[in-house]
């Protein structure tokens, strides 16, 4: 009988393990202290959602594959930004916090994994286009 109970034991983390394995993760877009007008995030799958000042960014399932990301500011400056999630399956939580900095041209990028791994980096709005995103891939999980 203890050890049918510890077979059970077994098998019940075994089954948990697996779904948290297989469960998709959540993309969080986030834009502070920076006035802006619409963002659109389209997935690998084609499907594209539009978001206006206000509105929570959160984007589920996120897929493995490019997702695009374009964000218009209230100057009508665009910047589109090309996100590559390629460890779908450990990356559960991907959050990106966008902060227009004050000479107008530039944003920063922090990107943080797990609610541990942090990545954070500057780019020029006038380097993006809709023909050339700027690529803003994080590590590997």
């Amino acid at each position: 009988m203890k050890k049918l109970r510890w077979i059970a034991v077994a098998l019940v983390l075994m089954i948990g393990a697996l779904a948290y394995s297989i469960r998709p993760g959540t993309l969080y877009i986030r834009i502070v202290e920076s006035p802006w007008t619409s963002l659109t995030l389209s997935s690998p799958s084609g499907k594209t959602i539009s978001y206006s000042p206000g509105d929570a960014i959160r984007f589920w399932p996120v897929q493995y594959g490019i997702h695009k990301v374009t964000i218009t500011f209230p100057d009508q400056r665009t910047a589109w930004l090309r996100y590559y999630h390629y460890d779908a399956g450990v990356r559960k939580r991907a959050e990106m916090i966008i902060q227009r900095l004050p000479d107008g041209e530039s944003l920063r990028i922090t990107q943080i994994y797990n609610k541990s791994e942090k990545v954070e980096r500057t780019i020029r709005i006038s380097e993006t286009s809709q023909e050339q995103p700027v690529h803003i891939d994080g590590p590997a999980g």
